[in-house]
């Protein structure tokens, strides 16, 4: 693991690709919606009229960042350009929200504003400020909001479209807070937003979405949002010494599938590739793909190598045998599940399109992940157990990464 290790972690906790911050084609800027300046006015003041309450009633619009500001700040071109900002450069790590579908003025108002924040932060560095500040006011607008509070009061609420959006709008409003470093917010977004997320994703029986329908791009959604809060659970436990949120036990949910059919913005490509996509195979859950892994016949193995996988759902079955890592074993089944693992990748990543792999972001770092475990497996020890308790930072667990670089085995 080297120095690049440590510049992947700055952009897996921003979600964002910065190598390329080129100015939004035209045309790209005319879509989602946003060619239609009228119903931009109207949406503009949705925006407007959802934070103005909000910041009379918590924040007395005091400070640097008020109402006034946010006037000027969310004009329907600047909702332009942070909304093409936002699927240029931060889709690459959040692709839970579907691009091809996405209209700003038919989505709510909670989630519009979600990707307009972190858009910002990608256009300028006096925007991406402007945008950390009118955050705190989202993120309490989010997830004190009734809309969000209605998925716990409700019983068996469903999946539809409105709470999917506002679950959705908490997620993209938590990687931008967590992103800002302070260590108040970031404590608050790992001890209260991310539980609250935890319980809305099961309240809405996300653990056993599996998508069966390919044709379906709506519905696509749906296992890739569980895959990334499954993910950021990961994370935290990995590298923050969090307790998991989420047990392998309820891991139902399917695999993300079908990169292209999800990725594609062309009516005639959305078409091709929904026609030559198949639901044929083994349905694919963390859980039974973990399982299979971690056997001793390697009879299920065999057949699961078979199976067509993505980078994202590679990356996220590494990142959660990283977690059982942590937790301290069985480290006999978990060597044999990362040996299993890397052959998986290897086999993969030789047979992605080089345009498709650039679209991957910070999931062609597996590989770092699968280092980190498999130096833990063999060095035990090297797991910092005095540490079990929460952390704010870091420092501890790159304080084990240079330790385990001078431990030679691995292969």
């Amino acid at each position: 693991m080297d120095s690049s290790t440590e510049q992947w972690m700055g952009l897996f906790h921003l979600f964002i690709d910065t190598a390329a911050l080129d100015n939004p084609d035209q045309d790209k800027s005319l879509m989602y919606g946003l060619a239609d300046t009228q119903e931009l006015s109207n949406t503009v003041s949705r925006i407007l009229s959802l934070m103005k309450d909000m910041f009379e009633s918590r924040f007395s619009n005091k400070g640097h960042h008020t109402m006034e500001g946010a006037e000027s700040f969310f004009s329907p071109t600047n909702i332009t350009l942070f909304v093409s900002a936002f699927f240029e450069h931060s889709y690459k790590g959040i692709r839970f929200i579907h691009k091809a579908s996405f209209n700003a003025h038919t989505i709510s108002t909670q989630l519009l504003l979600a990707i307009t924040l972190m858009g910002a932060t990608c256009v300028s560095p006096q925007d991406a400020s402007s945008a950390e500040g009118y955050s705190d006011v989202a993120e309490y607008l989010i997830f004190d909001g009734p809309e969000f509070g209605k998925v716990f009061n409700i019983d068996n609420p469903s999946l539809a479209r409105e709470n999917m959006e506002i679950l959705q709008a908490a997620m993209v409003i938590s990687v931008i807070q967590w992103s800002k470093g302070d260590v108040t917010i970031k404590r608050r977004i790992r001890t209260q937003r991310f539980p609250a997320l935890v319980c809305a994703a099961r309240a809405l029986r996300l653990t056993q979405v599996t998508n069966q329908a390919v044709s379906d791009t709506e519905s696509l959604d749906l296992d890739r949002a569980m895959a990334w809060l499954y993910l950021m659970d990961s994370h935290l436990t990995v590298y923050y010494r969090n307790p998991p949120q989420f047990k392998i036990a309820e891991a139902c949910f399917g695999l993300p599938q079908h990169e292209e059919l999800y990725d594609t913005m062309e009516p005639s490509a959305l078409v091709n590739a929904s026609q030559n996509a198949t639901n044929a195979g083994l349905t694919l859950t963390l859980k039974s793909v973990i399982q299979r892994l971690m056997e001793k016949d390697s009879e299920r193995f065999e057949e699961l190598i078979t199976q067509p996988f993505t980078l994202f759902g590679l990356f996220l079955v590494i990142a959660t045998l990283d977690t059982c890592v942590a937790l301290s074993g069985p480290f006999g089944s978990l060597d044999t599940a990362l040996d299993r693992w890397k052959k998986m990748w290897d086999l993969t990543y030789t047979t992605i399109m080089p345009s498709d792999i650039r679209k991957s972001g910070y999931m062609v770092h597996a590989l770092e992940l699968w280092w980190l475990a498999k130096k833990l497996t063999q060095k035990p020890t090297g797991i910092y157990l005095e540490s079990g308790f929460a952390l704010d930072s870091t420092a501890t667990f790159h304080e084990m990464v240079r330790e385990l670089k001078g431990f030679q085995p691995v292969q």
